[in-house]
C-alpha cells in the first residue's frame, strides 16, 4: 500500500488543481451574455432550419467498415509476429487456418458492403432520381 501513496497524492494534487483552475476562471471571466448569445448558435445567426435533418446511414456504414479493417490489422499483427515461432512448435498449420478464417469473414464483409454501393460516395439516378447525387 506505501507504494501506491505518491500516486495517489499526485492524483490528487492534479484534482485540487483542475477544481482551483475551474473556481479561478469562473471568478475571472466576463459574464454578460447577451440575447444572441443564449440563442441555438453563439455566432448571433438566427438558424434557418431545424436542426433535425436526414443524415445518410451511408457514413455510420463506412465508419463501421473503416473500424472493422483497423481492427482487423491490430489483430492479426501479433499472429503474423509470432508466426515463426508457432511453426517452430507445430502449430503453424491451425495458425494459418485461424488467420485464413479471419481475413476470408473480413473480405466477406467488404464484398457485401462493396456490392450493396454502400463504399461509394454518389449514388445513381435510379436510387434518388436525378442523375448523380452527391451526398458528401
Amino acid at each position: 500500500m506505501e507504494k501506491h501513496v505518491p500516486n495517489l497524492l499526485a492524483g490528487l494534487w492534479a484534482m485540487g488543481f483542475f477544481v482551483a483552475l475551474l473556481a479561478l476562471s469562473r471568478l475571472v471571466r466576463p459574464n454578460r451574455p447577451t440575447e444572441a448569445a443564449r440563442g441555438g448558435f453563439s455566432s448571433g445567426e438566427r438558424s434557418t432550419e431545424t436542426p433535425w435533418i436526414r443524415i445518410s446511414a451511408r457514413y455510420q456504414i463506412l465508419l463501421a467498415a473503416a473500424t472493422m479493417f483497423f481492427l482487423g490489422v491490430l489483430l492479426l499483427y501479433p499472429a503474423v509476429a509470432s508466426f515463426r515461432q508457432w511453426l517452430e512448435e507445430g502449430r503453424g498449420a491451425a495458425a494459418l487456418a485461424s488467420v485464413g478464417i479471419f481475413l476470408g469473414t473480413l473480405s466477406v464483409a467488404l464484398a457485401y458492403a462493396w456490392m450493396k454501393g454502400d463504399l461509394s460516395w454518389i449514388r445513381d439516378k435510379e436510387e434518388h432520381g436525378n442523375s448523380r447525387e452527391r451526398l458528401s
